[in-house]
């Protein structure tokens, strides 16, 4: 059932801040009389705080007169998305932030690779020579990482960004879509074809792990495992130890959609949220079991978000922004209609949306 919203004349003036007041029956009497007058006056600031002050009734008794008064604060915190200028008119695919939110890069057309060191106030364009569309992005620490792309490429970097080492294997020319890396130094590379592959070196050796079943298109790590889903309603989970990467293989035949994208709550084995084109699902045990979370027919779903505290968000195209409000998916207002391809939010406060021609856009609970 959804949820029904009435709104009458004096909430509606109460929102705007002006002074309510409804007269009642006034009774008399020789000894007591009641005035039924109840007047509430709602405040709301710039900044979501909303008090409201309630004086009802007042009573007088044999020459007593009391007052009843009470006041509410409820705060709602501002959250909007604003454009960034992310200094590149390349369309950016894949994107990355370590753990606070210092650090970042994003990934993309013609080799684009833009790094942040200061938290997205500023970006400095880091692209390396390959030429080619790079899809995804990982790094273990601020200086160790890995970026993936069409072509079968895989580029290292042992200094943030600033100088890169290629290390596509032979014989491979799969389009990759996405790479992740655990809390060690392992690394899952996935990509079209069933391709996937496994680094326990921090990206110096690759192994060959493809398990056939389609297209692969995103991985990530959830903090006990790594999840991959992909076409064919598939999803995968790889479990890392010293004697290699293990994966198991489930086919998730409760949708005819490709499953297009994966997000993992940090620091929670076993809690990610996959989606198709136009659904979602959440699983909190490993996908032992999966409950559908919502559907959001009206965009074409190509990443999604899950820093926790029940926070999640999903874009798409033409600039779509769901949010996941606790029961279900609420349409975000973007500012934009470029397409979307990718969203990141290393804290539940703060997030970024990138996509068609550059376009990057910031989420924030303080600005």
């Amino acid at each position: 059932m959804r949820p029904v919203f009435i709104v009458g004349w004096a909430l509606a003036v109460a929102m705007l801040g002006m002074s309510i007041v409804s007269c009642g029956e006034v009774v008399t009497s020789d000894t007591t009389t009641t005035t039924a007058v109840t007047t509430t006056t709602t405040t709301t600031t710039p900044a979501g705080s909303t008090t409201s002050t309630t004086t009802s009734p007042t009573t007088t008794s044999g020459g007593a007169t009391t007052t009843t008064t009470s006041a509410s604060t409820t705060t709602t915190q501002p959250s909007y998305w604003s454009s960034v200028n992310s200094g590149t008119s390349n369309t950016l695919m894949g994107g990355f932030f370590l753990s606070g939110g210092v650090y970042g890069w994003l990934v993309g057309d013609n080799s684009t690779i833009l790094a942040t060191i200061n938290g997205g106030q500023s970006w400095l364009d880091y692209g390396n020579d390959a030429g080619i569309t790079l899809t995804g992005v990982c790094f273990h620490n601020s200086r160790e990482g890995t970026v993936v792309g069409a072509s079968g490429y895989i580029g290292i970097t042992s200094d943030g960004g600033d100088s890169w080492t290629n290390k596509t294997q032979p014989g491979i020319s799969n389009y990759f879509n996405s790479v992740a890396v655990d809390d060690d130094s392992t690394e899952i590379i996935v990509g079209n074809g069933g391709k996937i592959l496994v680094s326990t070196d921090g990206g110096v050796n690759w192994a060959d792990r493809s398990i056939s079943g389609g297209d692969y298109k995103s991985v990530k790590w959830d903090g006990g495992n790594f999840s991959i889903v992909g076409s064919g309603e598939t999803v995968l989970f790889g479990t890392a130890d010293a004697s290699g990467v293990y994966f198991t293989r489930r086919v998730y035949e409760q949708t005819d959609q490709p499953l297009v994208a994966v997000a993992a709550h940090p620091g929670v084995g076993g809690t990610s949220i996959i989606i198709g084109t136009n659904e979602a699902w959440t699983t909190f045990d490993g996908w032992a079991t999966v409950v559908a979370s919502g559907e959001f027919f009206w965009m074409n779903a190509a990443g999604v978000a899950f820093p926790g505290n029940g926070k999640a968000w999903v874009v798409g195209g033409t600039g779509k922004i769901a949010g996941w409000n606790g029961s279900g998916w609420v349409t975000e207002e973007s500012g934009t209609t470029s397409a979307l391809y990718g969203v990141i939010f290393p804290s539940t406060q703060e997030g970024w949306a990138f996509g068609y021609q550059g376009k990057l856009l910031k989420y924030s609970l303080t600005n």
